[in-house]
Parts: C-alpha cells; sequence; structure tokens
C-alpha cells in the first residue's frame, strides 16, 4: 500500500521530500525507488545519492546499494570517486558489510581502518599477500595506530611476534595505555609526532641503530621522566620533548650539533641535562618554560 500512497500524494500536489528515499531503502521496496529515481527532482545528486548509498551499506541491503552506486559514478570526478571508494570501505569495515571491502589496499589509510574496526585476520591477509609493503619500516606508525584504537591483538601477533620482539618489550595498563617501550633495533629514525601526547609513557629505550629524533617525537609525553639518547643521533626535531613537563634529566650525545626550536620547551621539571661541546646552536624557545 506503500506505493499507492506516494502515488497518491504526487496526484494531490504534494510535494515529495528526498528524505523518502531512505523509508525506501529501509523497506527494501524496489518500486519505489524506482519511482522515486523518476519523480523527485535532484533525488540523486552525487551528494543525495551517497547518503543513499552509505545507508542501504549499513542496512546490508546490497543490491540496492550496488545500484546506488553506479548511479553515484555517473555523476561524479576520479576525485569524488576516489572519497566515495574511501567511504565505502570504512561504512563496511564498521557495519562488516564485506560485499564492499572485497580489494584491500595495503596502504596505511587501509590499515588504519582495519585496525580502527577490529579486523585483526583482515590486517594479517593485506599484509602478508602484499610484499611492497615494508613492516619495519612502518612499524612505529603502525603501532602508535594500533595504540589509538586499543586493538592489543594485532599490537602482538602483526607486529610483535613476527618481527621477534619480546611482549616484555612494550608494556600496557588495562587501558592499553604505553608505559614503557624498547625500541626495535631495526629503527633508524623516530619519525615526526610518532610517540605524541603517549602521556603515560614513562622509559623509552632507544638503540644505536637510531640516527634521527623527528619533530614533535615526544612531545606532551608527560610522564617520561628521564631519556638517554645514543652517540648514533645526529639529529632531534623541534619541539622533540616539547611539555615533558615530568622529565628530570636529558644526557645529549656528542653527535649533536644543534639543539633545535622549542626542544625542551616548558619541561619544566628538568634538573639537569648534560650538552656536550659539539653543539654549536641552540633554537629558539629551546628551553623556555
Amino acid at each position: 500500500g506503500s506505493f499507492e500512497i506516494i502515488k497518491y500524494l504526487q496526484s494531490m500536489k504534494v510535494e515529495l521530500n528526498p528524505s523518502l528515499w531512505l523509508y525506501a531503502i529501509h523497506s527494501q521496496n524496489e518500486t519505489l525507488i524506482q519511482f522515486f529515481e523518476d519523480n523527485i527532482s535532484n533525488s540523486l545528486s552525487f551528494k543525495n545519492c551517497q547518503n543513499y548509498l552509505i545507508e542501504s551499506i549499513k542496512c546490508h541491503h546490497n543490491s540496492i546499494a550496488n545500484h546506488l552506486y553506479e548511479k553515484c559514478l555517473q555523476s561524479s570526478n576520479k576525485y569524488q570517486k576516489d572519497l566515495l571508494d574511501m567511504k565505502i570501505l570504512e561504512i563496511g569495515l564498521c557495519y562488516y558489510n564485506y560485499e564492499f571491502i572485497k580489494d584491500l589496499k595495503c596502504d596505511m589509510i587501509t590499515i588504519q581502518l582495519l585496525f580502527k574496526y577490529d579486523h585483526e585476520e583482515l590486517a594479517k591477509i593485506c599484509l602478508d599477500n602484499n610484499k611492497d609493503f615494508n613492516i619495519k619500516n612502518s612499524f612505529l606508525t603502525l603501532l602508535k595506530l594500533a595504540m589509538q584504537h586499543k586493538n592489543i591483538e594485532i599490537i602482538f601477533s602483526l607486529l610483535i611476534e613476527p618481527l621477534g620482539i619480546e611482549k616484555d618489550a612494550i608494556k600496557f595498563d588495562n587501558n592499553l595505555e604505553l608505559f614503557e617501550i624498547e625500541i626495535p633495533s631495526f629503527i633508524t629514525c623516530l619519525q615526526q609526532c610518532c610517540f605524541e601526547a603517549c602521556r603515560s609513557l614513562k622509559k623509552v629505550t632507544i638503540p644505536n641503530s637510531v640516527i634521527a629524533i623527528g619533530d614533535y617525537c615526544f612531545r606532551k609525553c608527560t610522564s617520561l621522566t628521564e631519556i638517554t639518547i645514543p652517540e648514533s643521533v645526529k639529529s632531534i626535531g623541534k619541539s622533540a620533548f616539547e611539555d615533558c613537563t615530568s622529565l628530570t634529566k636529558v644526557i645529549l650525545p656528542k653527535s649533536i650539533g644543534k639543539i633545535n626550536d622549542c626542544c625542551f620547551k616548558r619541561c619544566t621539571s628538568l634538573q639537569e641535562i648534560t650538552i656536550p661541546e659539539s653543539v654549536k646552536s641552540i633554537g629558539k624557545s629551546a628551553f623556555e618554560d
């Protein structure tokens, strides 16, 4: 009877709102869908079509979703299509609609989504089947993503065990907050922001393989109390230890030639720092309170 009611409203000159599409999708009424396509002005603009498509994927109404996807493609450019495909992947993962996650790219965005929605097995398959993705090179980024999304299974089974790292090197509390980490010896650079705002982090062991500490690397690690930087490190980025308010002692290696801007800014508990003769330049606000 719903189709007859809609036709009656149309005959009475009642304006049909595009939101009626949601009713048609939820009821899986293909007759209504076709009617709305033909009779509701601008109902399949790209924006509206995308919203209907996402709703269909959420509800696992996949025949309707596939139909709407084709309609979206008709009114989209390549940029819009790429954004749409990424949105579809995220909705498919979030609502476990595997019809729309058949082709997984092994890039950092996809891995982040797999971590976010706890698809451990898919993450394993994705990484195992893509030899171009180097877990070692992306270890710290992957570790941070896994920590953010509180996925301990991925941390241990995907990142820790295959690389021969002892579980005791990484410790968590009940909320999976990082207290202590021994950075693996295959890491050569601590990337920008890689431990930023890890507020429970108290101790970091940096191996001699590391040659650079990136900008903002440990910024806002408010529980970090002490750090020894090995002689292998040649550069420490700006704001690397900014707002480490519990940091009391720092030993800089003779390999360092410059202390960059804001490097130890607002380290309000800092009592002792060893600065070698090799340091020829100290940046702006490097030790500002």
